[in-house]
């Protein structure tokens, strides 16, 4: 989707969202519940560092802020991220595109915790790979990444659901498929929870690998 076009669908988007989530419809049945539980991943937690890839208007990303964390916001659109920042007066947001991969400013910082909420099916599988790989390295010591989205545990699942909503199916979009995804990532601590028949979250823990003892040089 062009930016104009995300420009243009910003002031209905909540909306439209909302009708297909409550009618069980795909692609957003499950959204409301994928938020929740991601919200609760990171509420759970002391006040934290903050990274919201895909924020949007912002409505997960409030209620973090609103609980005291720090958040930092990345969105494709200006328009979302002006309403955003309406809401989130101190909070921080770049303009940018994540098929790019994190905006430069964000290197050299650290988050405890990352997350994306219907916003990696715009990225095919490489630029999502490339994308974890470098929130690995701003993430703090026990930081780790929440992944909210269509998503399915298995092809068949996938399948499956395409068989019964092609007429919703967009394929200019790349859907999560985690059993491909948790293959090609080197993290050992990856999971999924599946929400909806279309929903899902993947949890990746990173401080699992920084556990990781040095091997001993050889003589």
């Amino acid at each position: 989707m062009e930016r104009s076009e995300f420009d243009s669908w910003s002031h209905r988007y909540d909306s439209d969202v909302r009708i297909c989530d409550e009618a069980g419809r795909f692609p957003f049945a499950g959204h409301d519940k994928v938020l929740q539980k991601v919200y609760q991943g990171v509420a759970s937690s002391s006040k934290s560092r903050i990274l919201d890839l895909g924020c949007g208007h912002g409505s997960l990303a409030k209620r973090l802020y609103n609980d005291g964390h720090v958040v930092v916001g990345v969105d494709y659109s200006q328009n979302m991220i002006d309403v955003a920042r309406g809401e989130m007066p101190l909070a921080t947001f770049y303009l940018h595109d994540l098929k790019l991969g994190l905006p430069d400013e964000l290197f050299g910082e650290r988050f405890d915790v990352v997350i994306s909420t219907y916003a990696l099916h715009h990225l095919n599988m490489d630029e999502k790979i490339a994308l974890i790989m470098q929130v690995s390295k701003i993430a703090s010591q026990c930081g780790m990444l929440l992944i909210g989205d269509v998503a399915f545990q298995t092809e068949k699942e996938l399948v499956s659901c395409r068989g019964r909503n092609e007429a919703l199916w967009d394929y200019e979009e790349e859907y999560i498929l985690f059993d491909d995804l948790r293959e090609r990532l080197p993290f050992r601590d990856v999971s999924f929870q599946k929400i909806s028949f279309c929903s899902g979250i993947v949890q990746i823990k990173f401080q699992a690998e920084r556990a990781l003892p040095h091997p001993t040089p050889s003589n």
